[in-house]
């Protein structure tokens, strides 16, 4: 690996509105030593003629493939990264240019091995900054990102990892639809030892309108299970399952809110069935015990039949 390189990872999928401003502000951040590679996975729009002209850039590699989703594109950058510290960007995000200089700088001073930003979300009429719960990434960090995690600690377009832990222990993506970023850090946090935070907003995360399909409903019970599968597996392997089983609950609980009120929106039919124990004693967030009081009361005046169970 080569020192002191960042690679950046990009997953490109139809994104023909947004790739240019995407990868012209990786090409201008002012830490200069970037390999940008970006993954075409199977565009059909015109994506890949407007990365074309990337192609005499030094730092700008454009990798073709066949359509396999975020988390296939993903891993075929990170197959193909050549730096020491490893990032992931979406193809429609852009980020400030002082970025990955500033985040680098956290990261060497203090000898760790993550480094997270706060972020922006852009919609069409304002943003939205999304600042670092700090207290969630002192002592005992994975404990508390497990039964207390909020979405800049969940999401890795906001991270600057290492790319040795995650080479030497596999640590790729398993999703095709939801929870790709889920199943990921948890196992990555694994190997952390100290996590750098800078509390500004570099990386722009676009909101774009979008419909949900059926089809997209019922594939997110499917991503749900696998990731909970990834993450239990992971940890009985490592023999650290007793001891983090009362956090993984949490995060699967949490999950489990997330998906609930995901195919609610979306008009489908939830039965989400828990034990009321399971509120007393977990570590969740008061607002989302008072939510499963909510969804308890709710299964009871809907009771009935071809919902979907959770």
């Amino acid at each position: 690996m080569c020192k002191g390189m960042l690679s950046v990872v990009v997953a490109a999928y139809n994104v023909e509105d947004y790739i240019e401003k995407c990868i012209d502000s990786l090409i201008n951040q002012t830490y200069k030593n970037l390999e940008i590679l970006v993954v075409n996975d199977g565009s059909t729009d015109k994506t890949l003629k407007i990365l074309e002209k990337y192609k005499k850039s030094n730092n700008v590699i454009i990798l073709n493939k066949s359509n396999g989703g975020l988390s296939s594109a993903r891993n075929y950058g990170i197959k193909h990264s050549r730096g020491e510290f490893l990032t992931f960007v979406d193809g429609d995000d852009y980020l400030e240019k002082e970025a990955y200089e500033v985040s680098l700088n956290e990261i060497k001073k203090d000898n760790s091995e993550l480094c997270i930003f706060g972020f922006s979300k852009i919609y069409d009429k304002k943003e939205k900054k999304i600042h670092l719960n700090k207290n969630l990434y002192k002592e005992r960090f994975l404990e508390k990102i497990f039964s207390k995690s909020d979405e800049a600690s969940i999401i890795v377009c906001n991270k600057i990892f290492k790319n040795i832990l995650i080479k030497e222990n596999k640590l790729f993506f398993e999703n095709k639809a939801y929870f790709e970023d889920t199943g990921f850090i948890f196992r990555y946090l694994y190997f952390v030892n100290k996590i750098s935070i800078v509390d500004k907003p570099f990386y722009n995360y676009l909101q774009r309108k979008g419909s949900i399909t059926k089809k997209i409903d019922y594939i997110i019970l499917d991503s749900l299970k696998n990731t909970n599968d990834v993450i239990e597996n992971f940890y009985n392997e490592k023999n650290k399952i007793i001891y983090y089983k009362k956090y993984i609950r949490d995060m699967k609980l949490r999950m489990q809110i997330y998906t609930y009120r995901h195919l609610k929106k979306n008009g489908v039919k939830v039965q989400f069935k828990f034990d009321w124990k399971i509120i007393l004693n977990s570590h969740i967030p008061i607002k989302h015990r008072i939510y499963l009081v909510y969804i308890k009361l709710d299964n009871i005046i809907l009771k009935k039949k071809n919902n979907i169970n959770l």
